[in-house]
């Protein structure tokens, strides 16, 4: 495993920063990624470099790539428009509309939610109607699902199948399940 910390996002997909080196909590300097490199931890980077890498790791021209994240604009829709990997979104808004039982725990719910502004997911505009807010359409147009939290995937076998916002109706990205709001 590779972990990059820091990597300062959207410039890491776009830009050619070298890899820092990390010790601890300091940055040791710039270092050139090498797969037979026994450290695993870099700081800073660039897209490009570490796809290279994986490439070699996996012994892959063109290997698949999925980028999971939970900030919608640098790690969802930079990666997505940039054409450089499908992207999952982790949306913990979903805990507060979702049935997801395990967030009925969450000590954040009440900072998730809104009766002001109602859910992450709709813009009431009427009585009975509502449209999609901003951030359920970067959502759908840019990540393959949604989850609201890594636990909910976690249990499941790597190739477990997922329906994917590109099927049906355009909702069935949403894993467990579609937020209650959107039903």
């Amino acid at each position: 495993d590779s972990v990059v910390f820091h990597a300062r996002k959207p410039g890491f997909f776009k830009d050619n920063r070298p890899f820092m080196g990390v010790d601890g909590l300091q940055e040791t300097g710039p270092i050139t990624l090498d797969a037979s490199n026994k450290v695993k931890h870099y700081s800073q980077g660039n897209w490009k470099e570490f796809y290279d890498l994986l490439s070699t790791i996996s012994n892959k021209k063109d290997p698949k790539i999925l980028y999971i994240g939970d900030h919608l604009i640098k790690d969802i829709y930079t990666p997505s428009k940039s054409q450089i990997s499908d992207t999952v979104a982790v949306v913990e808004e979903m805990s507060v509309s979702d049935e997801y039982v395990e967030f009925e725990k969450d000590p954040y719910a009440a900072l998730l939610s809104s009766k002001m502004w109602g859910s992450f997911f709709n813009i009431n505009v009427g009585y009975e109607e509502s449209v999609s807010s901003f951030w359920l359409k970067t959502i759908k147009n840019h990540s393959k699902i949604c989850i609201p939290s890594l636990a909910a995937v976690a249990s499941n076998p790597i190739e477990h199948k997922y329906k994917t916002f590109s099927e049906d109706d355009g909702l069935s990205g949403f894993y467990p399940d579609i937020p209650i709001s959107m039903k």
